[in-house]
């Protein structure tokens, strides 16, 4: 099959190739890092956004905040004043999507909210976009709650 040098260099090479890219770290990672995710460099969209608040007991509440210049996931929750009316929320962003095969489709992104700092993770910070809906609800961690997860799960 193979002598004692062709193996010696074979693994040397299968070694540069697997190692190199450890060794760079994420860096090497960088050109494919935003080619899907455009949110980073979004431009400023005019137009409208909604935030729909959920309540446990009671109405829902809406919002409907105007998109001048950049406006993320966690602008629209303080504006809309879901930051103080939930002290701990599900939040969910709802866009309409226009894809060359389907068409318009709904697209679902989760969203989740640090209680402890009250604000949106850095990644899932979303810059809005016309006729995004914005769905908060509250998140609720009493016992009768968690059995009932337990359950869903199951």
């Amino acid at each position: 099959m193979f002598s004692l040098p062709q193996t010696t260099q074979l693994l040397s090479l299968v070694c540069i190739l697997v190692c190199s890219p450890l060794a760079t770290g994420c860096s090497s990672l960088s050109s494919m890092a935003n080619k899907d995710v455009p949110v980073a460099n979004a431009k400023p969209s005019a137009g409208q956004y909604r935030v729909e608040m959920n309540s446990t007991f009671g109405k829902p509440k809406a919002y409907v905040g105007s998109l001048q210049g950049n406006i993320t996931v966690q602008d629209a929750l303080e504006q809309s004043g879901a930051v103080k009316k939930f002290r701990s929320m599900d939040v969910e962003v709802l866009r309409v999507v226009d894809t060359a095969d389907t068409g318009a489709r709904g697209l679902r992104m989760k969203v989740n909210y640090d209680t402890s700092d009250k604000s949106v993770m850095p990644e899932q910070n979303y810059a809005l976009l016309n006729g995004d809906r914005i769905i908060v609800s509250p998140r609720s961690t009493g016992p009768i709650n968690k059995i009932a997860s337990m359950l869903d799960n199951e």
